[in-house]
């Protein structure tokens, strides 16, 4: 037997015509004894010819006309839109791959200009790079010297 909660559930389609056969037997069957799905079904009914009875608005007569005119406006704002958004990643890409090559070009100069300092001086002991900066114990001397 069907119960109360799957028959509101189906009502709709019950109305459409949609379920046939033993289902739909069973659903007549429950509305026949169930007064609670059978005012769920007539208030079902009245919402739908309360949407039948409603009469579709005309539309203006320039509708299509104005519509159309606002396509064509969105279109060609768009377009101008798109040109920029393509040479903004134009500029983007070409700004990444000469960072990259700049990069790639002080990596190899900096490369050689270490394993130039070491053939000259094969010492270990020693900076490579002649330097007059402050070490940094000096600086955090300076820094904290009055603590």
């Amino acid at each position: 037997m069907i119960n109360c909660s799957e028959v509101k559930r189906l009502l709709p389609a019950y109305l459409d015509r949609e379920i046939t056969g033993p289902n739909r037997d069973a659903i007549t069957r429950h509305l026949e004894i169930c007064e609670t799905c059978r005012q769920e079904l007539e208030a079902l009914n009245a919402d739908i010819e309360g949407l039948r009875s409603v009469k579709t608005p005309e539309p203006s007569p320039y509708f299509v006309t104005r519509t159309m005119a606002q396509i064509q406006q969105t279109e060609s704002a768009t377009r101008g839109f798109k040109t920029r958004r393509t040479i903004g990643r134009v500029l983007t890409t070409a700004a990444a791959v000469v960072l990259i090559a700049v990069g790639i070009w002080f990596g190899a100069m900096l490369g050689n200009g270490i394993a130039e300092s070491g053939n000259k001086a094969n010492r270990t002991d020693e900076w490579p790079f002649e330097t007059n900066s402050p070490s940094f114990a000096e600086v955090y001397e300076t820094m904290f010297a009055g603590e």
